[in-house]
């Protein structure tokens, strides 16, 4: 596991999506359960908790399945989803 932490966090090239680093400097997690060893910041993995299970198992295979392209789309779009449980 921790290799492929490290190994993810020294790839720099922000399109490959399996060297997602959330902010330089900011702490990140690995969330074990998606592959690819997606990296998520703590608040991101806060987002998919907070969603109900049914809506959580979609997000993360909507992750898992490669719909989104770089960390950044992901940020994005949980960003969103953080945004719609609020209006709840």
């Amino acid at each position: 596991m921790w290799a492929t932490y490290i190994q993810c966090l020294s790839n720099k090239d922000p399109s490959d999506p399996r060297s997602y680093q959330h902010l330089a400097g900011q702490e990140v997690i690995p969330v074990m359960d998606i592959p690819r060893a997606v990296l998520l910041s703590k608040h991101e993995t806060r987002t998919l908790k907070y969603l109900l299970p049914a809506d959580a198992a979609r997000e993360r295979d909507r992750i898992r399945n490669g719909e989104f392209k770089t960390g950044k789309e992901i940020t994005q779009h949980l960003a969103d989803v953080w945004s719609e449980i609020n209006r709840r």
